[in-house]
């Protein structure tokens, strides 16, 4: 059972990176005393240090205040886009604390879950153009909400990845009907 839960925490924070960059890594910086992991992950030692912590608030501040117009929006998107599976794999990696094949599926899988949700993202941004300011600060409130959900109740964690992943894949399904890409019968 403490695998499962595991698991589900890692995915749970590994969907926090697929939504943002930042702000769920400075949450684990933050945190880092309450998790008990001081010197457990060397990402989290690298993450410490006051140089990454001031680059993650940097971040987050643009992620949030620089995304007011289109094309800073769209700047924040295009970085999103690529660096969503590497932060979802750290975050996946970080709360793992088993080694073995066992940890590569999982950060494998918390990767391809990151960019998949980043993908929906990007997509619906790309899609609909500019989104409004309280749009991002719900996106904010998801982030942190997954990361507080993977640290304290990770099973509620990863139903609710579950739930984001049915909402994107539904999100597609409507998006190829649009666009006349289902293959109609005949």
């Amino acid at each position: 059972m403490l695998y499962l839960l595991t698991t589900f925490g890692a995915l749970a924070a590994a969907a926090a990176g697929g939504i943002r960059l930042s702000l769920p890594l400075l949450l684990l910086v933050i945190f880092n005393q309450s998790l008990g992991m001081d010197g457990a992950s060397p990402v989290l030692a690298w993450l410490y240090q006051p140089q990454a912590i001031t680059f993650l608030c940097i971040w987050a501040f643009f992620e949030v205040f620089g995304s007011k117009t289109a094309l800073g929006q769209r700047l924040v998107r295009g970085i999103q886009f690529f660096m969503s599976p590497v932060i979802g794999a750290l975050l996946a990696t970080v709360m793992l604390p088993f080694t073995g094949w066992l940890q590569v599926c999982l950060v494998v899988t918390g990767a391809v879950l990151a960019a998949i949700l980043q993908l929906a993202q990007t997509g619906y941004v790309f899609r609909h153009g500019l989104l409004p300011f309280w749009f991002t600060l719900c996106q904010d409130f998801l982030a942190v909400g997954l990361v507080l959900m993977a640290l304290q109740a990770p099973l509620l964690g990863g139903l609710s990845v579950l739930l984001l992943v049915l909402l994107a894949l539904r999100q597609t399904y409507l998006w190829q009907g649009q666009f006349g890409l289902k293959q109609g019968r005949t």
